[in-house]
C-alpha cells in the first residue's frame, strides 16, 4: 500500500514569492500521510525524506516514491541531514553510529561507529560539504569535533562550557554552511564558528531547534511562528504561522508545516497584504 493519500505534485504548484516584509501566511494545499511521520528533511533540490521510526522515504517534488530505507538493527533514527543530497546522514544516537547513504538511500560500507572513538553521548550532527567529513557535538566533553570516514579526529573545539563559560550549553542542531558552522541551542541562541572551531559570533535567537541557513537569512521555525534574521543587515522579522505546528521546512518560497497530529502537511505562502 503506498503511504500517500494526495500526490505531492499538487503541492508544488502553490510555490510564490516570499516577502520578508509580511507577518502572516495563508494555507494553500494540504495533503496527508497514511502512517505517522516522526519528523521530515527537504534536500536542496526539492527532494522530501519522511523518517517513520527505523525507515526514510525520499519522495521526489513531483509526488514520486523514489527510494526507502530501513535498518531495524540500529533501531530508531534520531537525526537525518539531507544538506547533501548525494550523501545524506543517518544518525542512530543511541547505537552511537552514522550511516551514510547515497542518493539512492543506499547505505554505504564507510558507516562511523562513535563508539570506537569514546564518543558515547554525541547530541547531533551535521555533514560537511567541505571534505565529506563529519561534524558532531558531544556532551560528555562538550565540544565539537569533526570526525572523517576512517574515523580520524580532523578538528576539535575544546571544552565550550569553558571557552564560552556556558556550562548548560545544550546544542540540538549543527549546519555547515557560507564557510560557517552553526549551531542552534535551546537556551543560549544560534553560535557560529569557523571551519576550525574557533568561535565567532552569537545571535540571540531562542529555541533554536529547527534551524535553516538560507544565504544570508537564519530562519528558525518554533510551532506558530518564524524568526527570520538577515545576517548582514541584521534585521530581525518574527512572522506568525495560522496555527501550531510539529516540524516547518523552507523550500524556495515556500513552507512545508507537519501538522501536530503527524500525518496531514500544509503548505504554506506569504499572505496577501
Amino acid at each position: 500500500m503506498t503511504l500517500f493519500k494526495v500526490p505531492l505534485i499538487l503541492v508544488f504548484a502553490f510555490i510564490v514569492s516570499l516577502s520578508y516584509s509580511q507577518h502572516s501566511f495563508d494555507v494553500v494545499r494540504s495533503f496527508s500521510f497514511s502512517a505517522n511521520v516522526d519528523f521530515f528533511e527537504v534536500d536542496q533540490i526539492g527532494n522530501i525524506y519522511c523518517v517513520n521510526k527505523n525507515e526514510i522515504i525520499k519522495v521526489s517534488p513531483k509526488g514520486i516514491i523514489l527510494y526507502r530505507y530501513s535498518n531495524m538493527t540500529y533501531g530508531t533514527i534520531t537525526e537525518l541531514d539531507v544538506n547533501n543530497s548525494l550523501r545524506p546522514l543517518v544518525f542512530y544516537k543511541e547505537q552511537s553510529k552514522i550511516v551514510v547513504l547515497d542518493n539512492t538511500l543506499s547505505a554505504q560500507d564507510n558507516f562511523i561507529n562513535l563508539a570506537e572513538l569514546n564518543l558515547y553521548n554525541t547530541q547531533t550532527i551535521a555533514n560537511s560539504n567541505l571534505d565529506n567529513g563529519v561534524w558532531l557535538y558531544d556532551l560528555d566533553f562538550k565540544q565539537i569535533v569533526k570526525v572523517n570516514t576512517k574515523l580520524e579526529v580532523i578538528q576539535e573545539s575544546g571544552n565550550l562550557a569553558v571557552l564560552l563559560n556556558k556550562e548548560n550549553l545544550l546544542p540540538n542542531c549543527l549546519i555547515e554552511k557560507n564557510g560557517r558552522l552553526y549551531m542552534g541551542t535551546k537556551n543560549d541562541g544560534v553560535l557560529i564558528f569557523d571551519l576550525y572551531c574557533s568561535y565567532l559570533q552569537s545571535l540571540n535567537i531562542k529555541e533554536a531547534k529547527n534551524l535553516q541557513i538560507n544565504e544570508e537569512y537564519l530562519i528558525v521555525c518554533n510551532e506558530s511562528t518564524l524568526c527570520s534574521y538577515n545576517s548582514i543587515s541584521h534585521e530581525e522579522i518574527h512572522l506568525n504561522f495560522p496555527k501550531k505546528y510539529l516540524a516547518v521546512k523552507k523550500f524556495k518560497n515556500s513552507f512545508i508545516a507537519l501538522n501536530e497530529d503527524a500525518v496531514t502537511f500544509d503548505v504554506l505562502i506569504e499572505a496577501s497584504p
